[in-house]
């Protein structure tokens, strides 16, 4: 779906503030909380850049965007129309918003406060990338004392093919055996990647079948491999080593070698994106010659 997104005219807040959904949802009423409507209308009349108009060919108006910008984040408040509301338009209506933040503000992390009772927003935001990043509490607003969550969506590095294109995600791991060599840590991080695989490779009689891993504390990077049922560490000349079970995030990238030297901004991303677990390595898992998935710890 294809949205033309422009500031919002004045013409076009008058239509916005008049929208009314039904039920539970009459919450995001503008004339529900007159102090907000009446910073809408003051806002576009004052050409304050705050409120943007969504509109597509077959609709027109379908939404808005409301951006309140700070150094490091930007707050993002959007709606659709009630017409348009449960067509299955949310996602791309989000996505859409995601982009145009990204090209006009050129910021690394989006914000978003959402009605704890409206898990179907929830539910769209965490498909387009969003995670929840606080417990849930109340505040006041249109009229009353409801419960909200904050999500936040850390947006990818540019020039970087995320096979999930938006976000990164979660998993939960088991426990893996690996045996494994460590670099020198005197050295820098990628001649003790490589110099560890070159000495790990020659102890394999063939690297058929085998799952390959690289682990990282901080200090030392280790190049690991899993273990056959018969193996055993010690037997291979390897330090026996477990990657610990348990919440990471995880991103995929195909073709990897072609961004070797751009792994470190994709991990801090991904570290700045959940709340990382620094008393657990990061790990790669060569999920093939030209497949790269990244597994970042974290808290939960």
């Amino acid at each position: 779906m294809d949205y033309a997104i422009m500031p919002m005219t004045s013409n076009e807040a008058v239509v916005v503030s008049q929208w009314h959904y039904p039920g539970r949802y009459a919450f995001y009423d503008w004339d529900a909380d007159p102090d907000d409507l009446d910073e809408l209308l003051q806002s576009v009349a004052n050409d304050q850049g705050k409120y943007f108009a969504v509109r597509n060919q077959s609709d027109g108006l379908v939404g808005f965007l409301e951006f309140t910008v700070g150094p490091d984040i930007v707050e993002i408040g959007l709606g659709l129309a009630p017409e348009p509301t449960g067509r299955g338009l949310g996602l791309s209506f989000v996505q859409s918003a995601i982009e145009f933040c990204r090209q006009r503000y050129q910021t690394k992390t989006l914000r978003v406060s959402v009605a704890h009772f409206n898990q179907r927003a929830i539910t769209t935001y965490q498909r387009a990338g969003f995670r929840i990043a606080s417990d849930v509490y109340r505040k006041d607003a249109n009229g009353g004392t409801f419960e909200f969550v904050d999500m936040i969506l850390v947006l990818e590095p540019k020039g970087i093919p995320l096979v999930n294109s938006l976000s990164i995600r979660n998993i939960v791991l088991q426990e893996i055996s690996v045996g494994a060599l460590a670099g020198n840590p005197q050295w820098d991080l990628g001649s003790q990647a490589k110099d560890a695989f070159s000495r790990l490779e020659a102890k394999l009689s063939t690297l058929k079948g085998r799952k390959f891993y690289g682990i990282y504390d901080g200090q030392i990077y280790r190049a690991a491999v899993g273990l056959f049922r018969e193996d055993t560490a010690e037997g291979m000349g390897l330090e026996p080593l477990t990657i610990a079970g348990g919440s990471y995030v995880t991103c995929r990238l195909k073709h990897w070698e072609q961004y070797i030297d751009r792994l470190g901004d994709i991990v801090q991303w991904m570290m700045e994106s959940a709340p990382w677990d620094s008393a657990r390595p990061t790990v790669e898992f060569y999920r093939s010659h030209d497949t790269l998935d990244l597994w970042v710890p974290v808290l939960g």
